[in-house]
């Protein structure tokens, strides 16, 4: 997929960097990606369209080396995917022959439910959080970055980092507070 991702790029010194891009940061991309999508394929999918979105913004980039270009590739890469996501979830279509060969003899519907239902109100009180606050959310927790790592990825200081995950952690322990539990 690389040749074919340098061929859409008419710059010669563009193709090196994206060349340099791609090997360098593929493996954290992809691991972005599967923590989203939690799919092989659509994960390399996610990845060739972020590359392709980059192509056009390879300007914006100030640095292989930099924390700036490292967090720019992870946020392309997180709005792809979500992108995709919220594409397949649309588009959800299952017959029954799939069903029935992935179907385990013992299912706990309720229990699939109801973590099926947290987990979707979760992400739409974590995808509902201004930007400043959800992207370091996500850097830490769904990325496992530090709070040093942040801080250079970003450009900001780490009691930056520090207070926007705080505020984050309100911000959702609130809207949590809100939602009604029920136990079944």
């Amino acid at each position: 997929m690389l040749i074919i991702l340098l061929q859409c790029v008419e710059d010669e010194t563009d193709r090196v960097t994206l060349e340099k891009l791609y090997l360098k940061y593929k493996k954290t991309m992809l691991h972005v990606a599967m923590n989203i999508l939690h799919d092989q394929y659509l994960s390399e999918d996610a990845l060739h369209k972020a590359f392709i979105r980059l192509i056009g913004n390879l300007n914006k980039l100030t640095g292989m080396e930099s924390g700036d270009t490292k967090a720019y590739l992870i946020i392309i890469i997180r709005n792809v995917s979500i992108d995709m996501l919220k594409k397949k979830n649309s588009e959800r279509f299952i017959s029954l022959d799939d069903i029935a060969e992935t179907v385990p003899d013992k299912i706990d519907i309720e229990k699939d439910y109801n973590l099926k239902e947290e987990n979707e109100m979760l992400y739409n009180i974590v995808s509902e959080l201004p930007d400043i606050y959800k992207d370091v959310f996500l850097l830490r927790y769904y990325n496992g970055l530090s709070i040093k790592e942040i801080s250079q990825s970003l450009d900001i200081s780490v009691s930056t980092v520090k207070k926007r995950l705080e505020r984050a952690r309100k911000r959702i322990k609130s809207s949590l507070d809100n939602y009604k539990f029920t136990d079944y």
